[in-house]
């Protein structure tokens, strides 16, 4: 996989050392003030590979939860959809951030990074940053795109506004790209790919997002929109198209709430405490063990966790009982 950036997850400061190799300059992609200033509290969110997305990737990859990712799984990441202006605070109103154009997603990992490598191995993916990086996420799409079984759609987001913007945005780029490859209205293809655009993500993602606490209510809000509850009834609809064989069940991912993967590193930015209020908010959380994570990161400094409503994990855990009690 190649990525326009640099490596670096100790420098949390430095935003020139980042581009000092790169063919962008800096002014091209972080917008100023007049006084010269960066006009973000994060100037490096997005420009920078942080290690949380290898380490969530690579155990994606390998642990497969879902499965193989190229049936291809339709996964949403989620990233830095904190706001850029310095000036804003966890109180500025939903109105001023549906307004900007800022995104909720830096891919995490930094420009795209775990998004693609889940790309490359089959899946339909959404990435979504902040509007400042989203043409950088996008040149890194561009650049893999080549050898991804759908190309990845990149789309600017910030937490705590609708996720159908999302959605909507996606449809309208993969509009464009079938008039640039010669599809007509109505075309058998371009149906099958609308009613797939149409249907929930299959999971969502997120690296390295977890490093201001002020924002967190923000981002369960949108986790909350993309993984609402379900009542009983459609949880035990759900559990029952589960029991169906796969050839009867494609529809079985559009009434269920799609999982959430996200890791982080652990900093000083109560982390643990986005989790309490996770579970606060109708999530049941489950970490990975560490053990099962790279050997190279089995250090206890990264926590890969799984979030998913907690009445569609009762239900999950009821059928697997059911499953082991007959066998």
């Amino acid at each position: 996989m190649l990525l326009n950036m640099l490596f670096d997850d100790e420098d949390e400061g430095s935003v020139s050392a980042l581009f000092q190799a790169l063919a962008h300059p800096e002014e091209s992609c972080l917008p100023k003030t007049a006084d010269g200033e960066y006009d973000s509290a994060f100037p490096n969110v997005g420009l920078v590979v942080w290690q949380a997305g290898f380490v969530l990737g690579e155990w994606l990859l390998r642990a497969q939860p879902l499965g193989p990712w190229g049936k291809p799984l339709r996964v949403l990441e989620l990233g830095c959809g904190i706001g850029g202006d310095r000036s804003s605070s966890s109180s500025s109103s939903s109105s001023s951030s549906s307004s900007s154009s800022s995104s909720s997603s830096s891919s995490g990992g930094g420009g795209g990074q775990l998004g693609i490598v889940l790309a490359l191995a089959g899946a339909d993916v959404t990435l979504t940053d902040l509007a400042h990086i989203t043409p950088l996420t996008q040149e890194n799409a561009d650049i893999n795109s080549s050898r991804c079984a759908v190309k990845p759609t990149v789309t600017p987001y910030m937490w705590g506004t609708p996720v159908a913007d999302i959605q909507a945005a996606r449809q309208q780029q993969q509009q464009q790209q079938q008039q640039q490859e010669g599809q007509t209205p109505g075309d058998p293809q371009q149906q099958q790919q609308q009613q797939q655009q149409q249907q929930p993500w299959d999971v969502i993602v997120a690296a390295d997002v977890l490093y201001e606490p002020q924002y967190y209510d923000k981002l369960l809000s949108s986790l909350l929109q993309l993984c609402p509850a379900q009542p009983a009834a459609a949880a035990a609809a759900a559990a029952d198209q589960a029991e169906q064989p796969a050839s009867s069940s494609s529809s079985s991912s559009s009434s269920a709430s799609p999982p959430i993967y996200m890791c982080y590193r652990f900093r000083k930015y109560d982390e643990r405490g986005f989790e309490a209020r996770a579970e606060a908010a109708g999530f049941a959380v489950t970490a990975v063990p560490v053990e099962e994570l790279h050997a190279d990161y089995q250090c206890g400094g990264y926590r890969v966790i799984r979030l998913e409503q907690r009445r569609q994990q009762q239900q999950q855990q009821q059928q697997q009982g059911q499953a082991e009690a007959a066998s």
